[in-house]
């Protein structure tokens, strides 16, 4: 069995503030958890570090940059059009989640360190996938359409332990908004 990273697309900024902020699932995390936390060059460049305000994650969901003062993160005006962004949700085999379990009750510097684990590999494959898929389009002035790869993502990442029914099940919710920052001119535009 092998860790696995799968995208679920964000249907709705409208959806995906009940469905994120249901509880504040993602944002406060689970009982003895820490909340999410922000990762990606696009979060860096926004000035988005560490845990996330409810209202600031909410915010890059619909398309909105935190900071009223700050550029638009998206080039289109309207609401109804705006694509929210996507979760990649990083999974580790049921083996790992019970060997967990497991040294929580008789080896808790072993637990830590294999959830250590688990978020570096996440941290590993979140940056690959900002590396090398990390892209927006763009119109030149013959009208032509071309691919941009702009190296950066706005992202949060939260350590969840448990399927919504209790059993164990460690993943990782990496919440990305559809928004990036063209390296070429500097402005934010939709994920392509």
């Amino acid at each position: 069995h092998q860790a696995m990273m799968t995208p679920s697309r964000i249907k709705s900024a409208a959806g995906a503030a009940n469905y994120y902020g249901k509880d504040d699932y993602y944002v406060t995390g689970e009982a003895g958890t820490p909340g999410i936390e922000w990762g990606g060059k696009g979060s860096e460049a926004l000035g988005l570090n560490g845990l996330a305000k409810t209202e600031d994650f909410h915010a890059v969901l619909a398309g909105k940059n935190p900071d009223p003062a700050g550029p638009s993160l998206t080039g289109s005006s309207s609401k109804d059009k705006h694509h929210a962004g996507w979760d990649f949700t990083f999974t580790v085999p049921k083996s790992v989640s019970l060997a967990i379990v497991a040294a929580e009750k008789f080896d808790p510097e072993l637990a830590e360190r294999l959830q250590g684990h688990v978020m570096a590999a996440n941290k590993a494959m979140m940056a690959y996938l900002e590396e090398n898929h990390a892209l927006t389009r763009v119109r030149d002035e013959e009208g032509a359409i071309r691919q941009v790869a702009t190296g950066n993502l706005v992202f949060a990442s939260v350590l969840h332990r448990t399927t919504r029914s209790g059993d164990p099940h460690f993943h990782v919710h990496n919440p990305t908004a559809n928004t990036t920052r063209n390296p070429e001119s500097g402005q934010w535009g939709a994920l392509e």
